[in-house]
């Protein structure tokens, strides 16, 4: 899938999934669902943080760590457990981990 794919995907399922129409959300969702991808260096996420998707390309192939429940879980465990210290993060964390 292309990187447009993927955001529009994530942004939609956001969208639909939260009930929101806050743009704010919708675009971290959209963002959300192109990082997976930041294992290859030519993806948005892989372009954007470059260090990072080398350090995965060299050591694993496409779609084998990013793309697993244990990502997800892990960001998600970050994501929840920073808004047990910021409850006005919730909503945002919703959208980041709705979709990984």
């Amino acid at each position: 899938m292309l990187g447009i794919s993927h955001l529009l995907i994530s942004g939609t399922a956001t969208s639909l999934l939260l009930g929101t129409a806050s743009p704010t959300l919708i675009a971290a969702g959209a963002i959300a669902g192109l990082l997976p991808d930041i294992d290859v260096s030519t993806s948005p996420a892989g372009r954007v943080l470059p260090w990072v998707s080398a350090y995965f390309e060299s050591r694993m192939p496409h779609r084998s760590c990013t793309h697993s429940l244990v990502a997800s879980g892990a960001i998600a465990a970050v994501g929840y457990g920073f808004a047990l210290f910021n409850p006005s993060f919730i909503n945002l964390v919703h959208a980041l981990t709705d979709l990984l």
